[in-house]
């Protein structure tokens, strides 16, 4: 009666082993793994890591943009500033010498 049991609710183990041996079952095992289990872990993973790295690329170049932006502005107002002293020297530069009131 276990017997009945056992293999009308799945597998009888102690008969699988008993014709396979237990170098048969680990044979199994060791097929299941490379060939199933760990394929398909590697492509999950793979997909994982790909999602990162797209997410993580948009995360840089928005950075990268927000950065560039703010050092346009910031090179826009130092040539200014740089432009303004140019100016401002030149203008002393030729600007009429006063004497010297003696």
């Amino acid at each position: 009666m276990p017997e009945a049991a056992a293999t009308a609710v799945g597998f009888n183990w102690a008969e699988i082993i008993g014709q396979f041996g237990l170098y048969g079952i680990l044979a199994w095992y060791l097929y299941y793994n490379t060939s199933i289990a760990i394929p398909n872990l590697m492509k999950n993973h793979e997909e994982n890591h790909k999602r990162l790295t797209e997410a993580n690329n948009a995360t840089i170049r928005e950075v990268v943009g927000a950065f560039d932006q703010r050092m346009q502005k910031f090179d826009d107002s130092k040539q200014r500033e740089l432009e303004n002293y140019r100016n401002s020297l030149k203008c002393q530069a030729f600007a009429p010498v006063k004497k010297p009131e003696a």
